[in-house]
């Protein structure tokens, strides 16, 4: 399982549920994997991908570069792959957007799958009719040079209590978004289809008016009629 393609990780991945992928990367040690206190702006529209990264720091008029071409945060945007997910660390800052509607539709026409910053971005209107989601903890007008620096891209960064490392999975949906290690990420995956399947049928039960205590949560015992129930829905 640990040697499957990223096309089969991926699509496995985009089967679960960030609760589910969270639930299961703390029963592994991985307690950190749910990016807290962020929203979406608009639709929450589910997405997955690799992880590139990008650091701002408190505003500093030195560490600001005169060259545009070798600021960190035009390499991250510039060099984004289609299916990669920019992740940027901004501290938890709120008095200035890191990105608004012109850099981030740059991001979205280079194939970027979804934006997670623990920070804010300006343009929400604009930024939520983009078919990319983005994931924030807040909005403001200013551009991020009122409060922020762009330090480094493509390096390990801390974002809404997680640690993300440049190649990590990202996985986005109405719940919010996760980070999963490589190495346990087509593993964890794999489970989490089925532990959703299974979620799916247990309330298929409760809504048909089986009790909580009798079908919550799976056991073996209340689940004998799940293999059925699944292999009618065509999985295996």
């Amino acid at each position: 399982m640990t040697n499957l393609p990223d096309s089969e990780v991926k699509q496995l991945l985009a089967a679960t549920s960030t609760a589910t992928l969270t639930h299961l990367l703390q029963q592994r040690g991985y307690r950190n994997v749910y990016f807290s206190g962020l929203h979406p702006v608009g639709p929450a529209a589910r997405a997955v991908g690799r992880a590139r990264t990008l650091r701002y720091t408190p505003h500093r008029p030195d560490l600001y570069p005169d060259d545009l071409s070798q600021n960190p945060q035009r390499l991250a945007i510039e060099s984004i792959e289609p299916g990669e997910v920019l992740v940027a660390e901004a501290g938890g800052e709120l008095g200035a957007g890191v990105l608004g509607d012109i850099l981030l539709t740059r991001v979205a026409k280079r194939g970027g799958a979804a934006f997670v910053v623990d920070g804010a971005v300006r343009d929400p209107e604009a930024i939520g009719a983009l078919e990319m989601p983005v994931f924030v903890r807040g909005i403001h007008g200013a551009a991020h040079m009122r409060d922020l620096v762009p330090i480094g891209h493509d390096v390990p960064v801390r974002c809404a209590g997680c640690t993300v490392v440049p190649g990590d999975w990202i996985v986005c949906d109405a719940n919010g978004a996760a980070v999963v290690p490589p190495e346990v990420a087509a593993e964890v995956a794999a489970e989490g289809v089925e532990m959703d399947l299974k979620e799916e049928y247990v309330l298929e039960l409760i809504e048909g008016g089986a009790s909580t205590v009798d079908v919550y949560p799976p056991t073996d015992d209340n689940m004998q009629g799940f293999p059925a129930w699944k292999a009618s829905r065509g999985h295996k």
